[in-house]
């Protein structure tokens, strides 16, 4: 039996609107979420977002092309270059 379209997208529908019931019915005790949220503190500090920032001269190169660019991290909990 083939369906069309619309009755997929129904029967996709009903089954996402399911499990978020489901998964909404799921509480958690206010211990449970602050031991997950020190957890998240702790990674977060421990293992720090870094960020890159590449600066080149040009917005666009040939085959052949110099390219310089300047290159920076922040947030990296080791500040040295070593290159």
């Amino acid at each position: 039996m083939k369906f069309s379209s619309k009755q997929t997208q129904f029967a996709y529908s009903s089954v996402f609107i399911i499990l978020c019931l489901g998964f909404a019915a799921i509480s958690f005790s206010d211990d449970k979420v602050q031991q997950i949220l020190a957890k998240a503190n702790l990674f977060n500090l421990r293992f720090p977002q870094e960020r890159v920032y590449l600066h080149l001269d040009r917005p666009s190169y040939w085959a052949g092309d110099d390219v310089w660019f300047k290159a920076y991290v922040k947030n990296s909990p080791i500040n040295e270059c070593n290159l």
